[in-house]
């Protein structure tokens, strides 16, 4: 993609970042917006964070937490009655547990009409570089293919973790519009099981531009044998990186999540950097009660007569819970 294709924003209509946050997901969220804006000082545009009080409860403590480290912050609270169509296709059609319904909630950023142009990002990313150039295309709408980290090659479908909106995009009826578009339609599952499938459904005719992998770069395509994983992003001019799969906030259970240990060594230090006295005392505290779930499931491992593989499964969404639900 060419980087000189820019326009300047409409007079009286800003930009803005937009993200999903629910308490479980607070520290990702203030590494993301504390990056952000220690990468891009020149943003001068507002932060919309997507909650509902059903499937991305966010407390008051996490809003104030969230505040510190992006004082331009709106708290933009979704009707979930509107997405009732999307949430019955994904689990009907794609088969999405209902405790993703909260990754759904991106979709609310194609109906901020008004701004000038939606930059959505994810809220277990970090931000490594300017973003600016997302803020200056005059395309309609623009993501990141998805890639195949095994072949390393880009794979027909887009990985919604980065997205820019904006035009004829951005349309306080586009929720209408995205539902309708999935009336009769079959996908295929590998595209991705929440907001990612449907965007993937919706866009499948209808123009897109592809942004380079630098600004949805998935941790899979970081070597975990490379000690100085800040130098290989740098090579290669990261400027977002993705935490896809576990989040460096919690406990790994799956063995090939551990391999990833020196990318969650740069989310930690950048955590325990920027974020609150309070939010680290939380942080720590989350861990301890995830290390104690372990335990008690440990000895309960050698107190059962259950299969091990089955215990490990119970163990895993116990965390899965623990994670997409509100914490304690």
């Amino acid at each position: 993609m060419s980087t000189t294709a820019h326009r300047k924003a409409a007079p009286g209509k800003p930009s803005c970042v937009a993200t999903v946050v629910s308490d479980p997901f607070v520290y990702g969220a203030i590494v993301m917006l504390a990056s952000f804006r220690r990468e891009n000082p020149w943003f001068d545009g507002e932060v919309v964070i997507l909650h509902d009080d059903t499937y991305s409860p966010l407390s008051q403590k996490n809003r104030e937490l969230i505040a510190r480290a992006a004082p331009n912050v709106r708290f933009h609270a979704v009707d979930a009655r509107r997405f009732e169509r999307i949430f019955r296709f994904a689990e009907e059609v794609v088969h999405t547990p209902k405790r993703l319904r909260a990754a759904f909630l991106i979709l609310e950023a194609f109906t901020l009409d008004g701004y000038e142009r939606v930059v959505t990002l994810d809220s277990d990313m970090i931000v490594l570089g300017s973003l600016q150039l997302l803020f200056q295309l005059e395309h309609e709408f623009c993501v990141v293919r998805a890639h195949d980290n095994v072949h390393d090659l880009p794979l027909p479908y887009f990985n919604t973790g980065t997205m820019m909106i904006r035009g004829d995009m951005l349309d306080g009826d586009m929720l209408e519009t995205i539902s309708r578009s999935l009336e009769g339609i079959t996908v295929n599952r590998d595209h991705g099981k929440a907001d990612q499938a449907v965007l993937n459904v919706f866009f499948r005719d209808r123009e897109k531009t592809y942004l380079d992998s630098r600004y949805n770069f998935s941790k899979r395509l970081v070597p975990t044998s490379d000690a100085d994983v800040m130098k290989f992003l740098r090579e290669r001019d990261v400027r977002i990186l993705h935490f896809l799969g576990e989040k460096p906030w919690n406990l790994k259970i799956k063995d090939g999540e551990r391999d990833y240990r020196r990318l969650e060594d740069l989310w930690l230090k950048y955590f325990f950097t920027v974020a609150s006295a309070d939010a680290r005392f939380r942080f720590a505290r989350e861990l301890i009660y995830q290390e104690r779930l372990l335990r008690d499931h440990l000895i309960d491992t050698y107190a059962s007569n259950k299969p091990k593989k089955t215990l490990w499964r119970d163990l895993e969404d116990q965390l899965v819970k623990r994670i997409y639900e509100k914490a304690g």
